[in-house]
């Protein structure tokens, strides 16, 4: 799209165009700065999902009770298996009943799923050398860190601060220890630092609490927990951490880092996916069991009572089954959701041995040129059963070395084991910020057969990315690349006249690019918005219906939403419906360019992606609304990646100006307004509107 494309407009007066410099644009700011929240365009997913939209299955809340307790055994309420509805995972806490026991594979004494069974990933050098070499590299392997030289990112050299909400902090060391203190008027809190979170965008930090107030919580002293300012390493400045401490951020309800008492554990929920622990122990943990429910591909019995008696007696349940409750089971659950790292975890960051299961046999049997046992890419243990759904046809050898290759069911489910969860979502219930890429995929067409006779493969998280190597800061992959990717299966389109025809689009240009259409960039990444892993279609009728983003006007952001229904159904069919009553209650400007109803959207989701793409589409018409969004937007992140992009787009920094994204509100608009002011000094940027705006 033209810089300078104009807004569509549909108003009974007609298109009128007026040319405004930015010193106008600061005029009305003054009335907009008041008037914003209350034009936003209605949120319609409080309506479709809930003010919060979560479904009742989320992963969010790792410790939050949804096991049902009954018969000996639990299951985890609410979690439907996403690969066959037949799929269960039940734990049990007596005997594992014969009949489960005789529909399941015998896998004899063999175990991957304990602490001893793991051998650490400098075994695995000797022989996967380059593999490990690469996964050195690879941010996984810097998930999580101890704190020393060669980990630490930061800069502790005493130098550098932030000030926020009244107060200071400052970043320093002592006696070899990297410190963080905090201090506002007569209070101070000083941690120290054991450990990094994050190598590519952002460095976090966990630590305890060494000097503070005698009342300070007592858990902040000696439960490592993750500390309130992490450094964005890109900008080489220290900024307040997100989405640790709140679910979405958002200023009414954000954290007092100098007052606040609340303390986010770092091992009692981020170590379920940033630390390598022993399956045995993630499958008791909460978020575990709600994964091995939804995510597995295959039924699965754990004798939970047996390994807890093997592994961690101090936890074994002293009760008869019918004393039982949920409570107890959620006590358990939460026992082990607390375990320390030290002494019952296998690596930092993300290892090895976290896709692979515990290898020590496959060290011990194994040289450079020979090997007599491999990893088995499934949990196996005296403790864990894969019954056959089919009682017809219980499980025999032959299907024991299906349940454990290295099929695409289980490389899914190795990826989905970390990359699923609850997020905030979309109105067609796409998340709506990163981590849960695999919860996202199965949502779309390619990752299930949807006609069963069908001879095309679910699709593989492996297919587009190598687990060994990393990606780095941006995509590496070129849009022929990419390209070649979804052709490797929809070969059909490799012929450029049906691949016109399908896209209505040039074949070489953006618009015939498969992931434009079918996996737009409406992810909230680390610093920049990222595709989803969702594929679906551009015609999907409930973003449509609900005012979000669509892949169409992601592109055609002056365009209005009449403009792209029109050519959906001239493309791709008029049995394409969309209600009439949606679209009036929830478009209240129709004739108003799309991308401007986005920007002014009551979804914050909604916003940032629109003010990702206007100022990446360097819409000049948009350059008031995305100053606005800079005072006015009541989420951190929103702010801070429209920053970013506005900074790209104009060519100073922000910071450099007076302004930094996590000011309060009335030093945001001080600083916006004499940067608004600067620019029209400038007289070399002049915006084009529309009246109806």
């Amino acid at each position: 799209m033209p810089d300078d494309n104009q807004p569509d407009s549909k108003s009974s007066a007609g298109k009128s165009e007026a040319v405004l410099t930015i010193g106008v644009a600061v005029l009305v700011f003054g009335l907009a700065f008041m008037v914003f929240k209350t034009t936003r365009t209605e949120d319609p997913t409080e309506k479709i999902l809930g003010a919060a939209p979560q479904s009742s299955g989320s992963y969010a809340s790792e410790s939050a009770s949804t096991n049902k307790y009954k018969n000996g055994h639990y299951v985890e309420r609410g979690f439907a298996n996403h690969w066959n509805p037949a799929n269960t995972a039940t734990f049990w806490l007596t005997e594992v009943p014969d009949a489960i026991r005789d529909a399941s594979p015998d896998t004899g004494t063999n175990s991957n799923i304990r602490l001893a069974d793991y051998a650490g990933h400098e075994s695995c050098l000797d022989c996967h050398e380059d593999n490990h070499v690469a996964w050195r590299n690879h941010p996984h392997s810097r998930m999580n860190a101890y704190a020393t030289p060669e980990n630490v990112i930061g800069d502790f050299s005493g130098t550098k601060e932030i000030r926020y909400l009244g107060g200071v902090a400052r970043f320093h060391t002592k006696d070899g220890q990297y410190r963080m203190e905090l201090t506002r008027e007569s209070r101070r809190r000083v941690y120290a630092i054991t450990r990094t979170i994050g190598s590519r965008f952002f460095q976090y930090y966990v630590g305890t609490l060494v000097e503070g107030d005698p009342r300070e919580s007592p858990a902040s002293r000696t439960l490592e927990h993750v500390l309130p300012f992490g450094y964005w390493i890109d900008e080489a400045e220290w900024v307040p951490s997100v989405h640790v401490f709140r679910a979405t951020d958002h200023d009414d309800d954000r954290r007092d880092p100098f007052s606040d008492h609340d303390i986010a554990p770092y091992d009692g929920g981020c170590s379920t996916c940033h630390t390598t622990r022993p399956f045995g122990d993630w499958a008791v943990n909460p978020g575990g069991a709600k994964r091995l429910a939804g995510l597995a591909p295959r039924s699965v019995a754990f004798d939970v009572s047996g390994y807890v008696e093997s592994e961690r007696p101090q936890f074994a349940l002293k009760k008869s089954p019918g004393e039982i409750s949920d409570a107890d089971v959620l006590q358990l659950q939460e026992q082990f959701n607390m375990l320390p790292f030290k002494g019952h975890g296998v690596s930092l960051g993300i290892a090895c041995e976290a896709c692979h299961n515990g290898c020590d046999d496959h060290v011990k049997r194994s040289t450079k040129t020979k090997s007599d046992y491999l990893p088995a890419f499934f949990p196996k243990s005296p403790h864990v059963f894969t019954p056959s759904n089919n009682p017809n046809q219980p499980a025999d050898a032959e299907a024991l070395k299906t349940i454990h290759a290295r099929t695409k069911e289980n490389s899914n489910f190795i990826c989905a084991r970390c990359h699923s969860g609850g997020r905030p979502r979309y109105a067609n219930g796409v998340d709506t910020w990163n981590s849960t890429e695999f919860s996202d995929a199965v949502k779309g067409s390619c990752y299930k057969k949807s006609d069963p006779h069908s001879t095309r493969e679910t699709l593989s998280c492996v297919h587009c990315h190598d687990p060994h190597q990393g990606i780095g800061k941006k995509w590496k992959p070129s849009r022929q690349e990419d390209n070649a990717s979804c052709l490797s299966c929809h070969a059909e389109f490799k012929d450029a006249k049906r691949l016109t025809a399908h896209t209505h689009h040039a074949a070489d240009s953006v618009g015939s690019d498969c992931m434009n259409c079918h996996m737009p960039k409406i992810n909230e990444g680390m610093q920049d918005m990222v595709r989803t892993h969702c594929i679906f279609n551009p015609t999907d009728k409930e973003m449509i219906e609900a005012n979000q983003p669509n892949a169409c006007n992601l592109c055609h952001l002056e365009k209005t939403i009449d403009w792209t229904i029109d050519h959906l159904r001239d493309w791709f069919g008029r049995e394409h419906r969309y209600s009439e009553r949606a679209l009036v209650r929830n478009y209240p400007t129709r004739g108003q360019a799309a991308g401007l109803g986005w920007l002014r959207s009551r979804h914050g989701p909604t916003r940032l992606a629109a003010a990702e793409a206007a100022a990446k589409a360097k819409a000049k018409w948009a350059l008031p609304d995305l100053l606005r969004l800079l005072v006015e937007d009541e989420y951190i992140i929103n702010r801070q990646f429209t920053q970013r992009r506005l900074e790209e787009w104009l060519g100073f920094k922000f910071k450099d100006k007076g302004y930094r994204y996590y000011m309060t509100e009335p030093e945001r608009l001080e600083a916006i307004t004499r940067i608004a002011g600067e620019l029209q000094t400038g007289g070399s940027l002049r915006l084009q509107a529309s009246n109806s705006k």
